[in-house]
């Protein structure tokens, strides 16, 4: 873990509501990911700023364990077009502690990574936190993934 501060940015993705009760995120993140590659959303949001996607967990209804959005898009310069059925959200700048997942991103690597940071004492905001996929996340299955949890 390695603490940060951030400035904000702008997100435009394809999102859905869940839990980590009853292991709910664990099918619906997924889902969320099939949908994000099949509806092609990189032609959809015509304006984004490179090929980094952004996993981004908001709307947190209380600790982890509530009710929260995942929204998976790209940076974007603004928030002037939205395309329809997708979301944007503003990343707010400010303190997070970044956590590195190694290995395979679609199965246990990124899940080791969260079920730690579920343990740590880390003083979370429960605002906004979210995963970076860039140049080093592929190949997926032994890449790496930033992990930014906000803190106050």
């Amino acid at each position: 873990m390695k603490k940060v501060k951030l400035d904000s940015l702008h997100v435009i993705g394809v999102f859905t509501k869940t839990s980590n009760q009853d292991q709910q995120a664990a099918k619906d993140i997924p889902a969320l990911w099939q949908r994000f590659m099949q509806e092609e959303t990189g032609v959809k949001v015509s304006n984004r700023i490179g090929d980094e996607i952004v996993c981004a967990y908001l709307e947190y209804e209380g600790d982890h364990m509530a009710p929260y959005t995942c929204l998976v898009g790209y940076k974007v310069p603004n928030l002037d077009v939205i395309p329809e059925g997708m979301k944007g959200i503003t990343i707010p700048g400010g303190n997070y502690s970044k956590f590195l997942a190694k290995g395979d991103l679609t199965g246990s690597a990124l899940w080791e990574v969260w079920t730690g940071i579920w343990k740590t004492d880390i003083d979370r905001t429960f605002d906004i936190d979210f995963e970076l996929y860039g140049e080093k996340s592929y190949p997926i299955n032994d890449g790496e993934a930033d992990v930014y949890i906000g803190v106050k």
